[in-house]
């Protein structure tokens, strides 16, 4: 079995200043702001062009409910397959710490200490346990190609998670607008679940 996971065209977040400085509260309400936003001119044509590289070559389209990756998955949808929404696939959101209300970063800042942040805050385990879930979700549709359509942080969780996983093996990874990694099942109950006493957080 095969998962193709794509990240969806150029969106209308992606032309945003990503070195400009904003402070707390206005990058919090920028994240608000591109929890669903549109496909680009530029994206659209990206999605076209994806299109016809897989040339519709999967059985089932799994896609995040936001606008941008259903409408990647309807563009790239060359024979018309069932597109099935799931929120897991939705965008990963994580607000910085309240510690740093007064200060003001770049955007890109931001995210890069956000993204420390979950390593420290317990949500980096709950990342790594939802891709585990996904992907037992889609190995039990036993679909010979899988497509994937979701986003930029939640598809690094996801090929991180397949990174420790011998049951899943990484055939090849691209993070940009309309980048797509593919991998392959190969499964191995002991390792499974080797990999799931690895994750779970003390209690």
């Amino acid at each position: 079995m095969e998962i193709i996971i794509l990240r969806h065209a150029e969106a209308n977040h992606l032309l945003e200043n990503w070195k400009q400085k904003v402070c707390y509260h206005k990058f919090n309400q920028l994240m608000a702001e591109w929890e669903d936003v549109p496909l680009t001119q530029k994206g659209l044509q990206q999605a076209e062009k994806t299109s016809d590289i897989l040339e519709g070559n999967f059985d089932l389209i799994y896609s995040s409910p936001l606008k941008r990756a259903i409408d990647t998955a309807r563009i790239v949808n060359k024979n018309n397959r069932n597109i099935i929404l799931e929120d897991l696939l939705k965008e990963i959101r994580i607000h910085p710490p309240r510690i740093f209300r007064s200060f003001t970063f770049s955007i890109n800042s931001w995210i890069i200490l956000c993204t420390f942040f979950s390593f420290f805050n317990g949500n980096f385990s709950k990342y790594m346990k939802q891709a585990r879930d996904l992907f037992d979700f889609f190995i039990s549709t036993d679909s010979k190609r899988l497509l994937v359509v979701s986003h930029s942080a939640r598809i690094h969780s996801m090929i991180m998670y397949v990174r420790f996983c011998s049951y899943l093996k990484l055939l090849s990874s691209h993070y940009k607008p309309c980048g797509i990694s593919v991998v392959r099942f190969n499964y191995c109950p002991q390792s499974h679940k080797s990999f799931e006493q690895q994750i779970k957080p003390n209690t």
